[in-house]
């Protein structure tokens, strides 16, 4: 082994040991650590008493009314997206909502799940896949689907 090498080795091990030596006093109470305090909060402001204004106002000697400090305001609501809607209101319109290959008998079928603008859905099988997507947006014509 080159004697750099050599060198480089025993400054590590040293290196180590010392850092072990330094945790090892720490956790054994051996040497004091400074502590870490949190920032100093901001002082808060110490409500101003006011006087009574009316006599209904009765206090007892010492007592004073506090006003209630003000409130902070209040954080912007986040915009509200609006529903997406279909381009034309159709009874026969639709969205894709999965497309899957299943085993049903011995043959297999690719399923075409449907959900129609007025709230109904329908499953479709094909033998074949037939290309459509989720998302993809349909119309039912003549007991057939094509894409709008």
């Amino acid at each position: 082994m080159p004697p750099r090498s050599q060198h480089a080795i025993i400054v590590a091990v040293v290196a180590v040991g010392i850092a072990a030596l330094a945790g090892i006093a720490a956790i054994e109470g051996w040497v004091t650590l400074p502590e870490t305090q949190p920032p100093a909060a901001e002082p808060a402001e110490t409500p101003r008493p006011r006087i009574a204004a009316s006599p209904a106002e009765s206090l007892l000697p010492g007592e004073t009314i506090v006003e209630a400090p003000p409130a902070a305001p209040a954080p912007k609501a986040a915009p509200v997206p609006e529903p997406r809607r279909a381009k034309r209101s159709c009874p026969n319109c639709g969205e894709i909502v999965s497309t899957a290959y299943r085993r049903l008998d011995a043959r297999g079928a690719w399923e075409v799940r449907v959900r129609f603008d007025d709230g109904t859905r329908a499953t479709l099988r094909y033998p074949t896949d037939p290309g459509y997507r989720a998302g993809d947006r349909v119309v039912m014509a003549n007991g057939r689907l094509r894409k709008e």
